[in-house]
């Protein structure tokens, strides 16, 4: 409204300021309403086992015996991968239909689940070592007597049809089925992912079992594309404290190969897989209180070290000048150590392991 005389009538200072705060209290008092009804965050049962892990300081707790990784130790063992089940689609072998076994269907199935321009597959340099390697083993499985003989003639491309729309099938889920899977997993996770050990809870690592498939490897690996076999629970070894009871074993009509009572070592269960016939291990999870130890054994040489490198330099290179070579080359190797601080690694066999 304007005055007569034509002037905009402003309102008292002090009454507009008031006016301001009594919106930042109103705003205020509904934003504390709603932070009432929201309440305290609810933790699910995987959260709530970490943060009570986390109140365990294993650099207070009493050491177990010298020589000992653990005095007491209970799990559950390693999970084991579902059994195969065929699709029943068959591959085509020169342009004919081929009858497969469940057996010979899996091992075909290895083969059509990877991508033809993938990193494998599509490389000209890795395609034909995978697809030899394969078709090697693939023919171990058939037999001698069986039809298929050349892998030119092989057409794996109608069991990677049905892989392609299994994929989009399980792409378009509800989410009630996606909950449904997820509770499964964590049935599993609370089932095998956790250890007992000393009277605390420590997470288990790697406690899902290798499926079997077509190995893959890393760069140029002269073994890729052999096919990985199905791990049984008589070839594992199991490792226990003596008063724990043995788990039992998760698939039906089996038990585990061998039971052990061994403190000196970190393994929950040991097994050898086929490929690089190489011992593999289920451990504790990389947050546990053992690689906690083994970081803190690392930092305490390395103090060790700290003290003694001027030495360790003077002694190096005194060697330098010896007279015998094998001092010399121990000296040289030293130096370019020191010097483009090197992280030393093990050996490798270049016939069984790529660059």
């Amino acid at each position: 409204k304007k005055e007569k005389n034509g002037k905009s009538k402003k309102k008292p200072a002090a009454a507009a300021t008031a006016k301001k705060s009594v919106k930042r209290k109103s705003s205020a008092s509904s934003a504390s309403a709603v932070k009432k009804e929201r309440g305290l965050k609810q933790f699910d049962k995987a959260e709530r086992i970490s943060h009570a892990m986390q109140a365990y300081l294993w650099w207070n707790a009493e050491d177990p015996p010298e020589g000992c990784q653990w005095s007491k130790m209970e799990h559950a063992g390693v999970s084991f991968p579902e059994g195969y089940e065929p699709h029943g689609v068959r591959m085509l072998y020169d342009g004919e239909e081929v009858e497969l076994t469940p057996v010979e269907e899996e091992a075909a199935t290895f083969f059509a689940a990877m991508d033809p321009e993938g990193m494998h597959l599509g490389n000209a340099k890795t395609a034909p070592i995978f697809i030899k390697n394969f078709f090697k083993d693939f023919r171990a499985v058939l037999g001698k007597q069986h039809v298929i003989r050349d892998f030119k003639k092989c057409d794996f491309g109608p069991i990677r049809k049905h892989l392609d729309e299994q994929k989009m099938v399980r792409k378009a889920i509800t989410d009630a089925e996606r909950k449904q899977n997820k509770d499964v997993k964590n049935t599993t996770m609370f089932k095998f992912g956790y250890s007992l050990v000393d009277g605390h809870l420590e997470k288990v690592g790697n406690y899902n079992m290798e499926p079997p498939g077509a190995f893959r490897g890393r760069g140029e690996h002269p073994k890729m594309g052999k096919l990985k076999q199905r791990v049984a629970p008589e070839q594992v070894m199991i490792n226990i404290s003596e008063c724990a009871p043995v788990p039992k074993c998760s698939v039906p009509g089996h038990a585990w190969g061998e039971p052990r009572h061994d403190p000196t070592v970190q393994w929950l269960c040991q097994w050898t897989e086929n490929i690089n016939n190489m011992n593999k291990y289920m451990q504790l999870a990389a947050q546990s209180s053992f690689k906690g130890k083994s970081d803190r054994s690392k930092y305490n040489k390395a103090a060790k070290l700290c003290g003694n490198i001027d030495k360790i330099r003077a002694d190096y290179k005194k060697n330098l000048k010896s007279k015998s070579h094998e001092t010399r080359q121990l000296a040289t190797a030293m130096w370019v150590i020191d010097r483009l601080a090197l992280r030393v690694g093990g050996e490798k066999d270049t016939d069984e392991e790529a660059d």
